[in-house]
């Protein structure tokens, strides 16, 4: 689609594009377009396990500034995933770290080899 940002491009690519079909993709090919892309956002992922938490991904120009899993930031909420299997997410574009969740500058590249090579899955819409 001419004169779509790039920003908008890599939301359609994680989203399904617009289709209505859900699809599973690795959460690192996801994080990778979000870096890529430079977007700024949260991405909300769901557990298949029963829980009232979400997974919660904010990344700024492409930056991951912090990651969240109910009370656990930064490397502690890295560290949960493994005991978890992810379910579902969803990309909410310029949502900013909420007030009362101090921005961590996390290294992109250290977490998308770690989910690289955990092999995480999601479904998106």
């Amino acid at each position: 689609r001419r004169g779509m940002e790039p920003a908008d491009s890599c939301f359609q690519l994680y989203t399904g594009g617009g289709s209505t079909v859900p699809r599973d993709r690795y959460l690192a090919e996801v994080l990778q377009e979000l870096a890529d892309a430079k977007v700024t956002g949260a991405y909300f992922i769901t557990m298949k396990q029963s829980s009232e938490d979400l997974f919660k991904i904010f990344t700024k120009s492409g930056e991951l500034v912090a990651v969240t899993y109910g009370s656990a930031a930064g490397q502690d909420a890295m560290d949960i995933l493994e005991y978890y299997t992810l379910a579902n997410g969803t990309f909410f574009k310029d949502i900013t770290v909420p007030p009362g969740i101090a921005p961590q500058k996390l290294p992109m590249k250290k977490f998308i080899e770690m989910m690289r090579k955990a092999r995480v899955r999601i479904r998106v819409p």
